[in-house]
This record gives structure tokens, sequence and C-alpha cells, in this order.
């Protein structure tokens, strides 16, 4: 039947469509019309020639499905004029929109199928149509092929597009040329005529998606091919950098803001042009007016921040601000009036959020804002200190000298006035009633501010340091002022504390900034005293009133006046109230020894006697600091004489021993630190200064932050004092840190470093003297979880000492009996300890770590068990250990990642090294081995349960050459494993990354066990009707088939996981 016979039938069967007795029947024809041969030119000819609406509509749908089906008959010429007739047929007028609806999305599929083997003149005439005339009455459609052109004809694929151009850069610049210039002026064009009318959103959101494709259409081009820069045309850098086209971006934005789509399209358009910078540009004058105008769009989010409506929106306009200035264009600039524009802008902003903006106390989006501004601000006056230091840098050409004296000259008039504002935006932000914790709960106090501040302010110290120190000095005096111990009546008492709090708020911002001033901090440095500060010492040392003296005498009263005030802290629950006085003193302490060593001395004494008079109220992190701080001041300035050495020590642990605070308080680094600092100098000094060190060694937090290292340059005559101080605190039946002083024990006992060859024996023997006492004291101590931490520390090193040194079967025979008793004196207690939140589980990652150490021992060592009847004496132990270990296994033990790792693992090593051996012990074993393999299948992490999988295919080999006796545990294990298999398969308890392994499973059962196989296979059948049960015989039987021709698993694996497949349809099919 030809076209036009078929068409008329195909305009009968439309005349159906609109009677509902028949329509029914001629859906069912337009459906079936997909397999016409010539269906393609049928629904071109039909949409054509009919002025059927639903015919148009029926024959463009039929079209759109059936060009992926025969596009691949198609010839060249063919397939240019299909491609050709559909676009005219989308402009053509006369069409219904549903039928235009589906012709543009066939083009669109006919793009992404052939396009890039479509002739460059056939797409140059499509291109030329659509640009030319975007109507108005089809702009959505329109802009839609525009998208899939862009999409499918981009720069990596010009290169595969049939054309006799010679390279791909002329064939992307022909692209550029003919498509992204005219397109992109067409589409600035029309935004710029808009009407913001709310039916225009969608419109709008496709006119900025076209352009984010236009921009990374050009940042995509592979620069080898390029071979000059990113430089854009520079017609095109002309269009964007017009007035009009920032102004319609500007206008869509605010106007728009709440609308997602259209906001996030101009930020990502914005986030492009921030990658320009100066190469970008053809001409220098066309940069600096993209810079101008990126800072006016900047600018206009300044104006609308403290003017939205909605919180959430006030953070993302302030993140784009951010993305902006921390642009290639802007960082780059190297005119300072643009970042003091910016800056006066970014302040004048936080400053109208701080005052005029009024959300509940629960929106946590306002404080986000506020956060976001601070570190807009605090980034652009880090600009100015890069140009500040720039500017000081020496140079050889007169030019720039002069110019960095004008700027240096600039920034010296200016920095204190921003110093100031910094002060105010602070204080602003400290006062600010719904923000009295927002400097702890939102970290407002970011260190990057002070860092920033502090840098303009360390060059311009003559003009900055005397009014930061008065400012100081009168915050503090207004202080203490304040009656602390006065009792305020209830309607006083919230104006009071917020004025105190406001107060305390800014002589911490003044601390830390003066702290941030004279002090520099690298990684390992306590503390480096920045060059600018010392030509100031130098110019100002003659002087009464040298702020580097006279600075920390105030704060150290300030500090040990609120020590003492116990008031403070029990009337505005301030936990924190002293952290930033001993900060700053942190931070001082090497900065004023550099200065005055004598008075250091005192304030040192003095910060130690106001620790000791504390209330408890005061806790806080800062103390341990602190008192490091002034440990390693102490003893590596050689000005302090041995006796200040030992008074100070002596001082210090007799604090650190009795303050309730150092056994409640979570300590950090700090402690280790410390001990480091006591320990480098414990030998070279007398009885009297070991002692309270010794004493130091034992606290209860010492031993939690302490790297075990430490212990390593402890001489022998300390740790028998220590041995000492450990026999008298376990015969104390008060003494309440025995756990601590055991571990400390063990680990002095089984950390010894210096170990060699001539040394080991006598090294060996005495730990085996000194092992019996350690079981004494575990079974005392055998619920303290911490206890067997530090004994297994202790067995784990043991063992890495004999891989390295032990080579006869005697000491391993002397090693597994002593790990031995250890161990099975753990699993007798292992659910009896009591844990904390810092313990939970890692004892068990322990055990297991030392049971891979044993088999690692055992493998790696040849000459260990020479002796015939001892040769398995390894195994023995480890498969005992861990038959043991898994009988006390629970669930709730295996859930954490690092557990199901280490338990895999060891499970996979235990197979693979002493598979054997499982043959030959109780079947009770193999069968709680698998049992444990199964649960890690069905509730271990998928990357841990195809790991157990793995494991389970390891056991299942084991067997696969055994002649297996019915009802024998072998086979009772065969079994079990297949049942479960075909269980976890069916109820798809297998993920995709796993099915290989439960494949290679089913193959093995099948090889080697065919009977059980059957058996199984018969059981499943029986519980479906009769129909199903012929298929999955069927299926077994074209399965045993195959096995018969081949033994060979990999030709086996397709063909079992086929039967998978088809096995898991019949059952979802019952």
């Amino acid at each position: 039947m030809d076209i036009t016979t078929k068409f008329q039938e195909v305009e009968f069967y439309g005349n159906l469509l609109k009677d509902p007795q028949k329509q029914l029947e001629a859906i069912k024809y337009f459906e079936s019309l997909i397999e016409y041969s010539q269906i393609i030119e049928l629904c071109l000819y039909s949409i054509i020639n009919t002025n059927q609406d639903l015919v148009q509509f029926h024959m463009a749908n039929i079209l759109k499905i059936s060009l992926p089906i025969y596009i691949c008959q198609f010839d060249a010429e063919k397939f240019n004029s299909i491609f050709q007739s559909i676009f005219n047929l989308i402009n053509q007028s006369g069409k219904s929109i549903s039928c235009i609806i589906q012709l543009t999305e066939a083009f669109s599929i006919l793009i992404k199928l052939r396009g890039c083997q479509t002739e460059l003149n056939q797409i140059a005439n499509i291109i030329d149509s659509l640009i030319l005339d975007i109507q108005q009455d089809k702009q959505s459609l329109q802009l839609d092929l525009c998208l899939s052109i862009l999409n499918e004809f981009n720069a990596s694929t010009c290169s595969n597009i049939n054309t006799s151009m010679d390279t791909q850069l002329s064939c992307q610049q022909w692209f550029q040329d003919r498509y992204i210039v005219p397109l992109f002026s067409k589409i600035v064009e029309i935004l710029t005529q808009l009407h913001y009318a709310n039916s225009h959103n969608i419109l709008t959101q496709k006119f900025l998606l076209i352009l984010n494709k236009i921009f990374e259409w050009r940042f995509n081009i592979d620069q080898d091919l390029v071979n000059s820069s990113n430089q854009f045309p520079t017609h095109l850098t002309q269009i964007f950098n017009t007035d009009s086209f920032y102004e319609s971006l500007t206008k869509i934005y605010l106007e728009k803001f709440e609308d997602f789509n259209i906001r996030n399209n101009i930020e990502q358009i914005y986030k492009i042009l921030c990658q320009l910078d100066e190469s970008s540009f053809s001409e220098y004058s066309l940069f600096q007016l993209f810079q101008n105008q990126l800072l006016n769009f900047i600018c206009h989010i300044f104006s609308k921040i403290p003017l939205l409506s909605y919180p959430a929106t006030m953070v993302n306009a302030c993140e784009i601000s951010f993305n902006c200035i921390e642009s290639n264009s802007l960082a780059k600039l190297a005119n300072l009036s643009h970042i003091l524009i910016l800056l006066n802008q970014c302040s004048n902003c936080t400053i109208m959020c701080l005052e005029n903006c009024d959300f509940d106390d629960n929106n946590t989006h306002f404080y986000e804002s506020i956060k976001l501004l601070f570190q807009l601000w605090s980034n652009l006056v880090s600009k100015l200190v890069s140009f500040q230091y720039y500017s000081r840098k020496a140079s050889n050409n007169s030019l720039e000298i002069a110019k960095s004296r004008e700027i240096a000259e600039f920034l010296s008039e200016i920095a204190p006035s921003i110093v100031s504002e910094f002060i105010e935006l602070m204080a602003k932000q400290s006062s600010h009633p719904d923000l009295t914790l927002f400097s702890i709960e939102y970290n407002a106090f970011d260190p990057d501010m002070f860092i920033s501040v502090a840098g303009i302010a360390r060059y311009n110290l003559e003009s900055i340091l005397p009014s930061l120190s008065i400012s100081l000095e009168q915050s503090i005096s207004l202080f203490f002022q304040m009656d602390l111990t006065t009792q305020v009546n209830r309607v006083e008492s919230e104006f009071y504390d917020l004025n105190l709090n406001a107060i305390n708020r800014k002589i911490e911002c003044l601390i830390l900034l003066f702290g941030y001033i004279f002090t520099d901090f690298e990684e390992g440095e306590h503390c480096k005293i920045p060059p600018s500060i010392i030509e100031y010492s130098k110019a100002q040392q003659n002087t009464q009133e040298d702020l580097c003296l006279r600075i920390p005498a105030f704060i150290l009263e300030y500090t040990t006046q609120i020590c003492s005030q116990a008031q403070f802290n029990l009337r505005t629950n301030e936990s924190n109230a002293v952290d930033y006085p001993l900060w700053f003193i942190n931070r001082w302490a090497g900065v004023y020894l550099f200065f005055n060593v004598d008075d250091y001395n005192g304030i040192s004494q003095n910060l130690l006697s106001s620790f000791s008079s504390a209330p408890l109220g005061i806790q806080c992190q800062s103390i341990s600091h602190t008192l490091l701080e002034i440990a390693n001041s102490i003893f590596s300035f050689k000005e302090f004489s041995s006796n200040t050495r030992i008074s100070y020590l002596a001082t210090l642990t007799r604090l650190m021993n009795k303050s309730p605070f150092f056994n409640q308080v979570k300590l950090s680094n700090s402690h280790s630190e410390l001990l480091q600092t006591l320990c480098n100098n414990l030998n070279h000094y007398s009885s009297q200064l070991q002692r309270p060190i010794i004493e130091y060694l034992l606290l209860p937090n010492t031993l939690r932050s302490t790297d075990i290292n430490l212990f390593n340059i402890i001489n022998t005559e300390i740790e028998n004092q220590i041995h000492s101080l450990i026999a008298q605190s376990l015969s104390n039946p008060h003494c309440d840190y025995k756990s601590k002083a055991i571990c400390v024990y063990l680990r002095l006992n089984g950390m010894t470093s210096s170990v060699d060859f001539d040394t080991f024996d006598s090294y060996f023997q005495n730990l085996q003297t000194k092992f019996s006492a350690h079981l004494r004291i575990l079974v005392k101590l055998s619920t303290e979880v911490e206890v067997w931490i530090a004994c297994f520390d202790w067995v784990i090193k043991l063992i890495n000492i004999l891989d390295s040194f032990g080579d006869s079967a005697d000491y391993l025979k002397s090693l597994l009996n002593m790990i031995h008793s250890t161990l099975k004196m753990y699993l007798n207690n292992i659910n009896k300890l009591d844990k904390s939140d810092l313990d939970e589980e890692y004892d068990i990652i322990l055990f297991m770590q030392i049971l891979e150490n044993l088999i690692h021992l055992d493998n790696t060592n040849q000459n260990i068990g020479v002796i015939e009847q001892d040769s398995d004496i390894v195994p023995k132990v480890v498969l005992e250990l861990s038959h043991e270990f898994m009988e006390h296994l629970n669930d709730s033990k295996l859930q954490s990642f690092e557990v199901q790792s280490r338990y895999t693992k060891l499970i996979s090593t235990l197979l693979s090294s002493y598979g054997n051996h499982l043959k030959h012990i109780s079947s009770s074993y193999v069968e709680r081995l698998y049992l444990s393999l199964r649960y890690g299948v069905e509730n271990f992490s998928p990357e841990y349960s195809d790991s157990v999988l793995g494991s389970i295919k390891q056991l299942i080999i084991l067997f696969n050459n055994e002649q297996l006796v019915i009802g024998s545990a072998p086979y009772q294990l065969i079994r079990m494993i297949l049942s479960d298999s075909f269980n976890l398969v069916i109820n798809n308890k297998v993920n995709s990354q796993s099915l290989d392994n439960m494949v290679i499973i089913f193959t093995y059962m099948v090889l080697y066990h065919q009977e059980i196989f059957s058996n199984l296979m018969q059981n499943l059948a029986h519980n479906f009707g009769l129909a199903t049960q012929a298929n999955i015989n069927e299926a077994s039987q074209r399965l045993y088939s195959a096995v018969g021709l081949t033994n060979d698993v990999n030709q086996l694996k397709p063909v079992i996981s086929s039967f998978i497949f088809n096995l898991k349809s019949l059952v979802f099919l019952k």
C-alpha cells in the first residue's frame, strides 16, 4: 500500500477519534502504525496534508516514538531531508500547539541520535532560521531547540561532525561565529525587552539557561586546540559589557529573587564570569568595564540584603557576593578604590542588618547571614593587608617605589578607621539582644577576621596601638566598676546581665586583637614575634609607656580578678568567662619573655595561685594551654634557674593533683605536650623534681592523652620508682586509680624500644617473669576495659618484637601460652566489661588485630613450628580463640564500619591460611563461622557484605572435592549454604555488586554437589503451581545439560547467571 492510500486510511481513523464509541478502536489503529515500514514518511506526509488536530498530534507522537527505531536505516541524504522537514513543520503556522510540542521533542531526539553526523550546511540552515525568527508565540519551544543544539553540538563533538574543514578549531570557530554569538545577541536583546510579569518566569529561566550553556561552551573548549587563551570574541565581550546586559540581569535577579531557578541561573552566570581575568579580553578597557559592572552587581546585592523578606535568601545573596569577591577578576584588582567601595558597602549592610532586622530566636538563617557578612568584610580587609605588604617590599624601579609609598601612606591614613569600624561591628554584634551567645554558637570571633585586622594594625602601630590600649584599659576599668557581688532585683537583672556580657565581649574582642597583632603562629611553634613588632619595640624601648610591657600587666590583673570572682560565673553561667584572657596570655607568654624575663616569673606564679583558688565554675580548657605555655617557656630559656623550675613544677603538679577541674574537663593535646616537656627534662634534675613529675604521670587524665612512646625516655631508676608507686597504689584499698596505674605499668613493661638481637633473650625472659604478676592484676581488674586495651597494646607490641627477633619454636610456645591465657580470660569477661563511649568496640578491634598478627607471625617465620607434633600450634590456638570469640559476638557489636571491616578481613585471613584445618576440627565451629558470615551478608553495609560473600565462596571451595556423607556436618553445611543462597537471591537481599560472588557460589554447588542442588530445587518447586513447577524443572534440566558439557567455571558463570535471573522471574510471577 503506497503512502497516499495509507494516508486515506489514517484520515478515516482520524474521523473515528471524534466518535466516543469508536475512539478506542481508532487509538489502537494509530498505535499499530509503528510497524508500518514507511512510518516516518507517512507521519511527515500526514502532518503536512491533514487539517485534523487530533491526527496531527497522534502522527507527531508516533514520529517521535519511531525515530529511535528506524533512524539506523537512513542514509545521509534521507536523514538530512527528515531533519529539515521536521524543523520546517515546527515553524509552519496552522499547526496545533500539542502537535508542535511533539515535533519539538522529535527534533531533539533526532539531534541527540545523529547530531554529530549532520552536515554543517544543514545545521547552518537550521541555525539561521531559528535565530533570525524567534517567534513570540513559540518562544518556549524554540528555546528548547536552541538548548538541544547547544547540548549536542558542543566543543567536544565538533571533531565528529561531517565536515571538510581541516581542523577541529576551525569547526569550533565556525560554530561560535555562526551560532553562539548571534544567539547570545538575540537572547540579550529579548531579555532587555522582557516585561517581568509572573507569566514570564518559565521563559526567563530558559533564556538564562541558554546564557549559562553559552558560557560553559566557551570555557570547555580544549586549550590545546585554541592555542591562545580564553578570549571571547570582541563583539561578544562588547555585548556582555554593555550596561543594558548587566542592568537586565540585576533587575531580574532582584525582582525574581524568590524564584530559585532564575536566581540560581544568574548566580551561575556570575560564577562563570568570575573566572575571567585580563587575559580573557582582547582589550584592557573591556576588562576594566567588566570589573566595574561586576562591582555594581555586588553593590546592588548589598543594598538588597537588609530588605529581604526571607532570611534564607539573605544567606544566598551573601554567598554569591562572597564568590564574586573571591573571583580572579577582583582578586587581581590593582585599584584600591574598588576594595574600599566594597568595604564600605559591606560595613553599611552589616550594620543595617544588625540594627533593622528582626527575626525569631529560632531562625538560624539570620545568624548565618551576619556571619557571612563578617567574613566578606574580613576578606576585603585581608586584600588591603596584601597591598600594604607588597607596598613595603624593596624595588629598584623609582616609579614603583613612589607608587608603594603612595599606597602605604594612603593605607596608614585609613587603617585607624578600619580598626575602629571592626570594633564597632563587633560591639554592635555583641549588644544585639538576639545575639548574646552569638560568639559562642556561631563563632563570630572568627580567627580570619582578627588576622586580617591585625595585619593592617601591624603596619600602622603608632597610630593604632595607643587608641586600642586606651579602649582596652577603659573597658576593663568599666568591667570592674560594676559591683559583681551586688544582688540586683529581678526587674533589673536581665538588663544588668546584658550590659555585663556586652562589656565582657568587647574586652574579649580587644584582647584577641592584641594577641593577633603581637604574635605569629605556625604549626609546631609556640610563639613567633612578627618583625614589625620587634622594630616597634626597639623604637619605644626608652619610653616609660612601652605598650609591650604595660598591656600584659593589666591583662594579668583582669585574668586573676576574674579567677577570684566566683559570683561572676555563678550569676552569668559563663563557663568560658576566663578563656579569652588566658588565650591572650598563652600567645603573649613568649613575647613578654622576650621583653622582660624577670617579671614573667611573677606572672607564672600569680597565675598558678589564681588557678589554685579558682572556683569550680571556672573549668576552661585554656588553663591547660596556659600551663603548657609557661612550662615550655621555663624550660626553653636559660634565664630560669633549676630552683625556679623545680618550684614551678612542684606547684604545678600539686595543682593538677588536687583540682577537680582536671578530673572533669575533656582536655586537649596540651596534656600530651606538657607531659613531653616534663619527660624531656625528667632525667636532668634531682629526685626533688622527679617525685612531682611521677605523680603527674599517674594522673587519671594523663594516660588517655599520652603518646606511649613518651615512656621510652624514662630511665631505669625512675621506672623502678614508678613501679614502687604503682605497687603502693594497688595495695591501698582506698586508691581510686588502680586501673590507670596498671595501664602505665603494662606500657612501661611492654613498650621498651631498645631491643636488639643481643639483648632479646634476657628481655623476653624478663617479660615472662613479669607476666604472672600481670595475670593476677588482670583477675582483680577484670571488668576494667581500659586495662584490657592497655594489655592488648602490650600483646600486639610483643608479637611484633617476636616477629622481628624470634627464631625458634620455644619462643612461639611461650608466647602462645601467655597470649592464650590472657585472651581466654578476656573472653570470659567480655560481657561484664564496664565501657565508656570512648572504649566501645575498641577492645574488640584490638582482639581481632591480635589474631591477625598471630596468623601473620605463623605465615612469615619459616623456622617456627619445626617440631612435627607442634607444627599446628598457631592454627590450633587461633582457631580456638576465634571460635570462642564468635560465640561472644552479638549483633549490636557488629554495627560499626570499623568492626565490620576488621571482622571480614579476619574471616578471610582464617580461611585462606587455615582452610585445611577447618575440615578436621569441630563441626560446630564451621557452622558458627558460616552463620556469622550469613549475618554479615544480610546486615553489613554493601562494601563489607560483598567481602563476606567472598569468604563464603572460600568456605564452599574447601569441600568441593570431598565425597560428602549424607547427614554429615560438611553435608549439612553445604546444604545450608545453598538453601540460604536461594533465599538471599530470590528475596533480593543480594545487591548487584555482590551478585558475581553469588553466581560463583551457585556454580561450585552445581559442579560438585548436584545431588544437594537437585533436592533443593525440587523443594522449591513444590511451593508453586504445576505450571511454575514445570518451568523450574525445565530450567534445572537445561542447567544440568550445560554442566554435562563442561566443568570450566568461567564458561558456566554466564549460564548460572541466566539461570538465577530466570529463577527470580518465575518466583516473582507467582
